[in-house]
């Protein structure tokens, strides 16, 4: 079966870095923060020759999005922050405040949180101890370098965006092969962490009940490869609410139902 075979946990290939691979990091800005006096200062760099010549653990990245400026007050406040708490390794500047609250947040309980809501687009920046980049990449979309701060940390900063050009693009469409590449990274990024399970049941219940709902506005049958996912992962994910379950239990009957009711409203 194509998802056994593609997502056995812990048999992971060795990761070697490729020019294509790298690549996929120069689609978001990236800066080298440096401490200068109360502050850091910021320069470009290209991620992937900055990993290989320049970067050590003490390091930090910034990652964001084009269009994404960094102020002299998001630095001097990263810079307070990492000075006071020299254990900090990863900081996300919001760009919505009544979504994202500010302090020091459990990093489990902020990915469920991103996962749940579906927050990922409201992360303008993120600030990481470049060890940390070079285990996650290579990165597609800004919420793979959201995970490459949070997964292997126990607690990230949240600031509030003070950007010259705050950037909250708008949540794009999720496609199967985004849905299995992504877990894919998932498993491998979380195979030695005790939370594991909580990680990837997070991730699956919001990304199935995504690809589901995406398919009853598009879709006249639900596909058989999405219900085939869902029949997989049902064993692995307790529903929480009768909903839920009627989707994990019965995904034909909840994607008529849901149909119906698209029709009589």
């Amino acid at each position: 079966m194509e998802i056994q075979t593609a997502l056995r946990s812990g048999e992971q290939p060795e990761r070697t870095f490729t020019r294509d691979a790298r690549s996929s990091a120069q689609l978001f800005q990236c800066y080298a923060l440096r401490p200068a006096a109360d502050r850091f200062t910021s320069m470009p760099v290209d991620f992937s020759s900055f990993i290989e010549n320049e970067a050590n653990g003490n390091t930090f990245l910034l990652f964001a999005p084009s269009g994404f400026s960094p102020s002299e007050g998001l630095l001097n406040a990263a810079f307070s922050h990492c000075d006071a708490r020299p254990e900090l390794s990863c900081l996300l500047v919001s760009t919505d405040s009544q979504a994202l609250r500010a302090g020091l947040q459990p990093s489990l309980a902020l990915f469920s949180q991103f996962a749940e809501q579906r927050l990922w687009a409201k992360v303008g920046a993120v600030i990481m101890r470049a060890e940390l980049a070079v285990t996650a990449a290579p990165f597609e979309q800004m919420q793979e370098i959201i995970w490459a701060g949070l997964i292997p940390t126990q607690s990230v900063w949240v600031l509030e965006a003070q950007a010259k050009n705050p950037v909250s693009p708008p949540e794009a469409p999720l496609s199967y092969q985004q849905f299995m590449a992504h877990y894919e990274k998932l498993t491998r990024l979380t195979q030695l962490l005790p939370e594991r399970k909580s990680y990837r049941q997070s991730y699956l219940r919001s990304n199935l009940q995504q690809l589901f709902h995406q398919e009853v506005k598009t879709q006249s049958a639900l596909s058989p490869r999405l219900r085939d996912a869902i029949r997989y992962y049902a064993e692995f994910l307790p529903a929480k609410t009768v909903r839920e379950r009627l989707l994990l239990k019965n995904p034909d009957i909840y994607f008529t139902l849901l149909k119906y009711k698209k029709r009589s409203s």
